[in-house]
C-alpha cells in the first residue's frame, strides 16, 4: 500500500507540471436520435464536467470528465435510464488554442458507467456496469473575458462483452454548451 501511494504521489507531481491551467468547464446538452435497428427514440439531457485538463501537445489534451444522464424511449416500457460516468477524454484542436477567440476540436472519451437499469426500451445490457464511449466535434469561443464551448456529440453505452446480453444503447445527436472556468 505504501509503495501504491508513493506511486500516486510522483505520477500527480510529474503531470501536475504539464497541466496548461486549473481550467474547468460544466456543460449541458440535450439531444437524441432513432436506436440503431429499433424503431423508437432514444432522447434526453447529458450533463457534463471537465475536472482537470493535462496538456499533452499544443493541440492536444486529456482531460479527466463526469457525466450524468437522463435519458428516455419513446416505446411502452422500460421508458428511462440514467447515466453515471467517469471519463478519460481527448482534445484535439486544429491548430494551437492559446489566445485564439475560436478553438476547433475533435473529441473522444471512453470510461466507466453505471446504467440505473438494465433495460432500456427494447435493448438489455447484462449488468449495471457498463462503458461510455462519446466521439465529438465542437469549439470553444471566447467572448469578453469570458470562454464558452459548443458540441455535438455521438454517445454509446455497452459493457463491452463482459456481460451477457451486451446491446448497445445509442444516442446519436446530443448539442450541449458549456461554460469553461
Amino acid at each position: 500500500m505504501w509503495n501504491f501511494l508513493k506511486l500516486l504521489c510522483f505520477s500527480l507531481i510529474l503531470f501536475s507540471g504539464t497541466a496548461l491551467a486549473w481550467k474547468h468547464s460544466v456543460s449541458l446538452g440535450y439531444g437524441g436520435s432513432n436506436e440503431v435497428g429499433y424503431d423508437y427514440q432514444n432522447y434526453g439531457w447529458f450533463l457534463n464536467a471537465k475536472f482537470y485538463r493535462f496538456k499533452i501537445d499544443k493541440t492536444l489534451f486529456f482531460t479527466i470528465d463526469g457525466s450524468l444522464g437522463y435519458w428516455n424511449a419513446t416505446t411502452d416500457y422500460n421508458t428511462d435510464l440514467t447515466t453515471v460516468a467517469l471519463s478519460g477524454a481527448f482534445r484535439a484542436y486544429f491548430f494551437p488554442p492559446k489566445d485564439q477567440i475560436l478553438r476547433p476540436y475533435l473529441l473522444l472519451s471512453f470510461g466507466p458507467n453505471y446504467l440505473s437499469h438494465k433495460r432500456f426500451g427494447e435493448v438489455e445490457q447484462g449488468a449495471h456496469f457498463s462503458f461510455q464511449s462519446a466521439l465529438g466535434v465542437g469549439s470553444e469561443f471566447k467572448i469578453k473575458k469570458h470562454d464558452f464551448d459548443f458540441n455535438l456529440r455521438l454517445l454509446h453505452y455497452c459493457n463491452a462483452g463482459l456481460a451477457s446480453p451486451n446491446k448497445g444503447i445509442d444516442i446519436f445527436f446530443v448539442f450541449s454548451l458549456g461554460y469553461l472556468f
